[in-house]
């Protein structure tokens, strides 16, 4: 989700309290009688500028995150108790999260903003509702790096927990190798970390002011890190890339079943052929991955267990395509991503029904366009990315395709995932 953040993974063990998106979107539908469009929050970057969209029907809001200062930066995006939250970083400032109550903007710092470093992803864990008093605010986890030092230090690799206005900052490496959180997942009262130190894939598991550390087991011969993680069954799925020292090697994508302190490899391709994850998701006890594989383009990973049991191309072998994002609605899957058309790339959405897989065309190749998550609200699909410097969100109704212009196309733009989910009358979600 790099997310991307903004890539984006399902949160499945907390679609009854929020979303959670590497960069991304979150609808919201509240209050009764007809049924009205949902609203629509999408996160992005406009002339580099951290910026948040709100869709509402046929209006689009932007909301500036950093005042409209360039060089910052959204990279994840969270709803809880009706307020939207963004992780990012913004320059001088280092890592930020900001609290979105309707066109008011809050920010939060998560450091001093003497050490660079930036928050990658953001996710709830309880605290927040009603209770025997005033209800108070959830408690938030934003994770990513903070420099060691001043002057380019190795990254240590952070999550920050947010509980109403205290910050507390829980490093998970001393700074001796640099060090990442790429995405965040609770699970059974825990906090999960994915990302990697040094050369190492990792997942940290957060208990309170407990950190166990989990080394995930990999192919020598490369620098491996975790990208995306999700929770189902009371098993951790992370999903990450092996990239070789040598170029001519190809790249590996591993899957890790983390069950208490064991570590079970799935490994998703060999190394006779290049390959790439790009996201993933649980949807009904299934983890599905997507990406890419060299010669055979975008494809779609389905495990179960400990198992690869199916694995998709969503294209011919004649045809360079790559999926970036991934939703499941109503029994088909839904995969977004990029098709090479000439000199350009044309954003593609693949619907997989069985064996059987349909591309639904978003733009036709002529402009550079791309496409970074995925989402399904009140039975429309709704992808988010760009065409040109255009950002745009693309909403899907069947075969119809229709356009929603975030910007006019006179800076520099891009939204930067989408996600969905549903909690309290409210319809959010999450990479």
């Amino acid at each position: 989700m790099d997310k991307r953040r903004m890539f984006c993974v399902a949160r499945a063990a907390l679609a009854a309290a929020f979303a959670v998106c590497a960069g991304g979107l979150v609808t919201a539908q509240t209050g009764n009688g007809p049924e009205r469009p949902p609203v629509l929050y999408v996160a992005g970057n406009e002339l580099d500028a951290a910026t948040v969209w709100k869709i509402d029907g046929s209006r689009v809001t932007p909301i500036p995150l950093a005042g409209g200062k360039r060089y910052s930066k959204a990279e994840g995006i969270a709803e809880s108790g009706g307020s939207i939250y963004v992780a990012g970083y913004e320059y001088n400032s280092g890592a930020m999260v900001w609290k979105i109550d309707g066109s008011r903007v809050t920010p939060i710092p998560l450091t001093d903003g003497t050490r660079e470093s930036s928050a990658r992803a953001i996710v709830e864990s309880g605290g927040g509702g009603p209770g025997l008093g005033p209800e108070r605010p959830p408690v938030l986890y934003a994770a990513g790096y903070e420099e060691s030092g001043p002057w380019i230090a190795p990254k240590v690799a952070m999550v920050w927990k947010i509980d109403g206005s205290t910050v507390t900052p829980i490093p998970l490496t001393d700074g001796t190798d640099d060090s990442i959180v790429r995405d965040i997942v609770e699970s059974g009262g825990s906090i999960y970390a994915a990302g990697d130190e040094g050369n190492a894939a990792m997942v940290w598991k957060i208990d309170g002011s407990t950190i166990t550390p989990t080394p995930l087991p990999v192919i020598e011969g490369g620098t491996t890190g975790v990208l995306g993680i999700v929770e189902s069954g009371g098993s951790i799925y992370a999903v990450g890339n092996r990239t070789p020292f040598i170029r001519v090697d190809p790249s590996i994508t591993m899957v890790w079943k983390i069950d208490g302190s064991g570590v079970t490899p799935i490994p998703l391709t060999d190394e006779m052929r290049d390959a790439r994850a790009e996201a993933v998701i649980e949807s009904a006890g299934s983890i599905y991955v997507a990406g890419y594989e060299r010669d055979s383009g975008g494809r779609v990973w389905k495990i179960d267990g400990s198992t690869v049991t199916r694995s998709i191309a969503l294209s011919g072998e004649t045809r360079e395509t790559s999926a970036r994002a991934i939703v499941e609605s109503g029994g088909s899957l839904y995969a977004a991503g990029v098709e090479k058309a000439g000199g350009s790339l044309a954003v593609r959405v693949w619907k997989i029904d069985g064996s059987t897989v349909t591309a639904i065309p978003l733009t036709d190749g002529e402009w550079y366009s791309g496409v970074e998550g995925i989402a399904e609200s009140g039975g429309s699909i709704y992808a988010a990315g760009s065409e040109r410097a255009t950002a745009l969100v693309w909403k899907i109704d069947g075969f119809r395709v229709t356009p929603i212009p975030l910007t006019d196309g006179t800076r520099e733009s891009s939204a930067s995932g989408i996600v969905e989910s549903e909690a309290s009358g409210v319809i959010v979600h999450r990479e």
